[in-house]
């Protein structure tokens, strides 16, 4: 329960802060993450849907399959105030994926 309200309070923000540090101090990295483009991030995780889709991959790859060619409009800053502004991806939220390609 106290871990479900850390990641609809502070949660998306320390999160961001500590991403976008992860590719700022790895160069690597940070390519790698520039090499996916305009592609969909998504992390997969059938137990959460607020960080993760909510799913798993191959339910993930049949809602892309299915979702193929749509837009998907993210706010442009994530934190408590945004969060009910993400759309759903798979099943969740996926805010570790909205976050990473918002790092680009």
């Amino acid at each position: 329960m106290l871990v479900e309200q850390w990641k609809r309070t502070q949660g998306p923000v320390l999160l961001h802060h500590a991403i976008v540090h992860k590719f700022v101090q790895n160069a690597d990295l940070r390519t790698k993450l520039l090499e996916t483009g305009n592609a969909l991030l998504a992390h997969t995780y059938e137990r959460d849907n607020i960080f993760a889709t909510g799913c798993d991959k191959d339910k993930m790859m049949e809602w892309a399959k299915n979702n193929n060619g749509q837009i998907i409009k993210i706010p442009t800053k994530i934190d408590t105030g945004t969060l009910v502004y993400i759309p759903l991806v798979g099943e969740g939220k996926n805010i570790l994926g909205c976050i990473n390609m918002k790092v680009i």
